[in-house]
């Protein structure tokens, strides 16, 4: 057995700054992924808003959970282990230290991980100092208003309650619903629009902030590779081997916690992208709607007016049947696109609550234990 404590009492020291590192990762978070996407409007973003925020609160508890008891542990962990070694005669602390015993499985995972450290020639001498910053992962999210996310659509400002367009709409779609070429009439601004509505550049940000929170971890877990190599650089006992692998597990659980922010961030930028573009579309048929039932309400109106001449009203009234049968296909054609995107974001809410994890639990892995100290 053999430890240099001098340099062995930097490895408390590091896992502070894991703490710090975990603190001001969940810290961002928070900030940054929205609790009020939807907003006011009944709209889409509503239909995952509460898994929404499940999602961030199950990342919150695990950074948490890293920052309060996780790295504190292990800081603890070691500083005992380091007091105890100085506390103790050389022969004590070697009794104590045969007396631990280390799976040779979790020992070859150990060297398994440092396998790329011990092939680099030019390793720094500087054991335990983080070779990474975690914290500069955490960088400034764009605002995406300007690239087309923003939350309210364009036709909604033109649509306001009183606006003749909605009445127009209304009034010719409730003409084609009494000779039954619709179910009923609509009102485009409530059931066309406000579904649209909501802080989608804000849903499109999260996944930035998730992507960014996942290389965090990313560098926390360099930074424990290091640590472990620092371990077995100083240390040379069975205290140190477990010591190494408790290390290897928590890098490994990082990892493991990085790669399932991946997919989470992916759908939110998935569901932003696909919504963006079927409120592209949606515009589109928007503008043919309000055409084709200008042009009805209009033919009707000229129709009811050159009544008494039979080419005016057989031209006019002709007219006007024709602007209904596309009224009547156009708002279906909404429907079918507004059902659509009901039926997606529903998908996006059953993603949230799993991250697309089929077993039934937390997404998150679980952090491991802290480690035993020797003498304990």
């Amino acid at each position: 057995m053999k430890v240099d404590l001098d340099v062995l009492r930097k490895l408390p020291d590091q896992m502070d700054r894991l703490v710090d590192d975990a603190v001001e990762s969940k810290t961002y978070l928070t900030d940054g992924v929205n609790e009020s996407l939807g907003g006011a409007e009944p709209g889409l973003i509503n239909l995952f808003a509460g898994e929404h925020m499940e999602a961030r609160q199950k990342v919150e508890d695990f950074l948490d959970e890293l920052a309060t008891a996780t790295a504190p542990g292990f800081s603890s962990a070691t500083a005992a282990a380091i007091s105890h070694y100085e506390s103790t005669d050389e022969d004590s602390a070697a009794d104590i230290d045969d007396s631990i015993t280390v799976d040779p499985d979790d020992l070859g995972d150990v060297n398994d991980s440092l396998s790329t450290l011990y092939r680099d020639p030019d390793l720094p001498d500087n054991l335990f100092d983080d070779r990474e910053e975690p914290t500069d992962a955490l960088k400034k999210v764009k605002d995406y208003n300007g690239d087309g996310f923003g939350g309210t659509p364009e036709w909604l400002d033109l649509l306001s309650p009183t606006a003749w367009i909605v009445d127009t709409v209304y009034g010719v779609t409730s003409v084609a619903a009494d000779l039954g070429i619709l179910d009923r009439a609509y009102n485009m601004r409530d059931e066309f629009v406000k579904p649209f509505t909501g802080d989608w550049a804000g849903v499109r940000a999260c996944a930035d902030y998730y992507e960014h929170v996942a290389d965090s971890l990313t560098s926390m877990a360099a930074n424990l590779t290091w640590a472990t190599y620092s371990a077995s650089s100083c240390w040379e006992a069975n205290a140190s081997d477990a010591c190494q692998i408790s290390l290897t597990d928590l890098k490994n659980t990082l990892i493991s916690a990085s790669s399932t922010l991946g997919p989470l961030s992916a759908e939110y930028t998935q569901a932003a992208v696909e919504i963006n573009g079927e409120r592209a579309i949606l515009t589109g048929l928007l503008t043919e709607l309000t055409d084709a039932a200008i042009i009805a309400a209009g033919a009707a109106a000229l129709a009811a007016a050159t009544a008494k001449t039979a080419i005016g009203g057989i031209l006019f009234g002709g007219v006007a049947a024709y602007e209904l049968y596309m009224v009547a296909e156009i708002v279906q054609e909404v429907l079918t696109l507004v059902s659509r995107c009901n039926t997606y974001a529903v998908g996006v809410a059953d993603f949230f609550s799993g991250f697309g994890v089929i077993e039934s639990g937390d997404p998150m892995p679980e952090l491991p234990a802290t480690p035993s100290v020797p003498g304990e």
